[in-house]
Order: C-alpha cells, then structure tokens, then sequence
C-alpha cells in the first residue's frame, strides 16, 4: 500500500510511505511520488522497495497503452 506522510503543511514535501503486510511495517522514502514511481521503474533504489512484486522494478520508463 502506497502512502504519504503528510505531517508537513506543504503537499510537495510529503515523502513516501510503504506498508508491507507481511510484516506489517511501513518504510519511508523521503522523496515524492512521482519520484519514487520513476526511481523503481529505473532501478535507481538500492533494492526493490516493493520487495516481492518485480514488474515495475528496473523497467526503464512506463508507457501508456489505449485500448
């Protein structure tokens, strides 16, 4: 589950925060969305932060596909 961490008054300053249900913890990732969403489709993470789920992880760029 993807949140933010919205204590800051400024949306634009709100980091990510992960919930993982296996263990029932949240990480944070102290940049935006958007960054973070580009950040795991380049790989730019030390690791997959959404640890078992790999089809975004490292996948260069998204593309948008109308049906």
């Amino acid at each position: 589950m993807f949140c933010w961490d919205a204590t800051a008054e400024d949306p634009a300053g709100w980091p990510v925060l992960l919930f993982d249900r296996g263990d029932s913890i949240f990480s944070r990732h102290d940049c935006g969305m958007v960054e973070f969403l580009i950040r795991t489709l380049r790989g730019d993470f030390p690791r997959s932060p959404l640890k078992g789920d790999i089809v975004l992880w490292g996948r260069g760029k998204a593309t948008w596909e109308k049906e």
